[in-house]
């Protein structure tokens, strides 16, 4: 449309079913043809005047089958939460990264919410070297549990670090 403007004007993928349930989506391949598609974003219609999700997903297997909704690693909602299933094993889940800190976050693994994330309120770090070294003077109202759980933390008030400290 040539006389939309500002966000109105852009590229669209639609889905003209308009039915629940049915997804607009963008697959990612590398086979020339329909096969082996192993990424995709996908807006899934849950409600009507098109509300729903936006989905990131991956698909992992060695073979032609191609990513769907239902391989979701990351999931938007409509009314913003977001939805990161799996297992938190190794590494850090990272929230609020940025010069202004987290807010109101859960962070799970090694090093969570570790020192680059001066300014941390109110969150809940578990996994070794949870809140590692948090030294900031806007740190405060923090939980931290695991192995060296707060250490270091040498500014903020009110954190409570529950973990063996070496």
């Amino acid at each position: 449309d040539d006389s939309a403007t500002g966000d109105n004007k852009g590229l669209y993928i639609q889905n003209t079913h308009n039915t629940d349930n049915d997804t607009a989506a963008i697959r990612f391949g590398f086979a020339g043809n329909d096969n082996a598609n192993k990424g995709g974003v996908f807006f899934k219609r849950l409600a009507s005047y098109g509300r729903g999700s936006l989905i990131f997903a991956t698909e992992n297997t060695a073979d032609n089958s191609n990513v769907a909704n239902s391989d979701a690693k990351l999931t938007i909602a409509a009314d913003g939460a977001v939805s990161i299933p799996g297992t938190f094993t190794v590494g850090s889940l990272d929230i609020g990264h940025g010069a202004g800190g987290a807010v109101s976050c859960t962070a799970v693994g090694e090093d969570a919410l570790d020192a680059s994330h001066a300014g941390t309120t109110g969150c809940t770090a578990i996994g070794s070297g949870a809140l590692g070294s948090v030294n900031d003077i806007g740190a405060d109202d923090n939980t931290a549990v695991g192995h060296l759980a707060g250490d270091e933390i040498t500014a903020g008030k009110q954190n409570v670090a529950v973990g063996k400290n070496s």
